[in-house]
């Protein structure tokens, strides 16, 4: 065995296993990135240039509203003035179904427009929303994983252009219009 240089001999100790004397460091060496001291936080980064000095600034008056946030504004206020009501993603006419595929449907509801909750289920346990989920169990013949039933969904919310807040069925949410003030 060589001979160690004195310096790393400081850094070993010796271990005793089993009757035999085995060297190890006395712990783990310590890095400091460069530039990893307090020192790092004195002064700015960047002068100001030439004589200047920091100026702070009040602003009295809020900024003009960009013309998108006006339309933003405007859908929001629009959105929320018209009554609502609980639409369940996946169909209750087909509660047993999604059951056996570990889906509550009651679990998963969206708060729409009355309005477009009409257009979507024109007759009791029909219309568009719910043949297209009858359709996509045909296709898949009953072989759908839970995944994909979830991917169904989003993809059905998008083409049907639904939008609103996502909720349990027995969740307290006033779904009545909000008064103009």
């Amino acid at each position: 065995m060589r001979p160690l240089a004195p310096m790393r001999r400081r850094c070993l100790r010796p271990l005793r296993m089993s009757g035999r004397v085995v060297r190890t460091f006395s712990n783990a060496p310590v890095f400091v990135a460069p530039g990893g001291t307090a020192q790092r936080n004195w002064g700015s980064a960047q002068g100001l240039p030439g004589d200047s000095l920091p100026v702070l600034v009040f602003r009295w008056y809020p900024r003009e509203t960009l013309p998108s946030e006006l339309k933003r504004r405007q859908a929001m206020a629009e959105w929320a003035s018209r009554p609502k009501e609980r639409h369940h993603i996946f169909p209750q006419a087909m509660k047993a179904y999604f059951q056996s595929k570990g889906i509550n449907v009651h679990d998963y509801v969206i708060a729409i427009d009355a309005e477009v909750h009409k257009r979507i289920h024109r007759e009791a346990d029909r219309g568009p929303w719910n043949t297209e989920w009858s359709a996509f169990r045909e296709r898949t013949r009953g072989r759908a994983t839970k995944p994909m039933h979830f991917e169904q969904a989003s993809l059905m919310i998008q083409r049907f252009d639904l939008f609103g807040l996502t909720m349990t069925y027995w969740q307290g949410v006033d779904l009545a219009p909000i008064p103009e003030p």
